[in-house]
């Protein structure tokens, strides 16, 4: 049976944009009646779609913010409608806050910290050298 149905804020199958009964009335880039985009619309919903323009938001929008000093902040590419994968500085790199700190997960942490999350409360971190590489 089909279950699609214009205007229950799913985009079902064969319908480009469904902002619900009433969220359509401002939403310049979907027809609330037929859930396709209006003319000239390439998008109407994503954390890229530049809602006035109705198409991808320019490549230097940003679309998430940073949420530690080990993270990045992402940006819409110009192209598509939803915000790339999050990123952040690699395992092991310096936190860019905290020079005696690594970046693990994204995240800022000690060495200390890190290795008694990991190890267990008795864990010691090593020395510095044995983090360094030749």
């Amino acid at each position: 049976s089909d279950t699609s149905k214009c205007g229950n804020c799913i985009v079902d199958e064969g319908e480009d944009c469904d902002c619900g009964p009433f969220g359509c009335i401002t939403h310049t880039c979907c027809d609330n009646k037929t859930c396709k985009f209006r003319s000239g619309a390439k998008c109407a919903s994503g954390s890229c779609c530049d809602l006035k323009s109705c198409s991808p938001a320019a490549s230097n929008r940003i679309c998430r913010m940073e949420n530690s000093s080990c993270d990045l902040p992402e940006y819409c590419d110009g192209v598509n409608i939803d915000c790339p994968i999050d990123l952040h500085l690699a395992d092991g790199a310096k936190c860019p806050n905290d020079k005696d700190s690594i970046c693990h997960g994204g995240r800022c942490g000690s060495r200390k910290l890190q290795c008694a999350e990991i190890w267990g409360e008795k864990a010691i971190p090593a020395d510095k050298k044995c983090y360094e590489s030749n």
